[in-house]
């Protein structure tokens, strides 16, 4: 599979969906054991909700697959000037 960066993703969407204030690609999706996505911590990484996360329950691997999406969010306000 051929990696694509985000000025790419941006071109290859333009006019196709409304526009994006912020985009952070990562390498896989957090997923359950069955494949479903974990949505629920998609969405709380997206609301800077990241203490909630701890009270949700998943395995060791979950938490993992998630850190690097939580280390390179950029929702923080603190991290970027907008």
């Amino acid at each position: 599979a051929q990696a694509i960066d985000e000025e790419a993703l941006r071109a290859a969407m333009d006019g196709a969906v409304p526009a994006l204030e912020r985009m952070q690609l990562i390498d896989a999706l957090p997923r359950r054991p069955d494949g479903e996505i974990r949505l629920e911590a998609l969405q709380l990484i997206a609301m800077n909700q990241i203490d909630s996360l701890d009270a949700l329950p998943m395995s060791d691997a979950e938490r993992q697959a998630l850190a690097p999406i939580v280390a390179g969010r950029r929702n923080l306000l603190d991290r970027f000037s907008f």
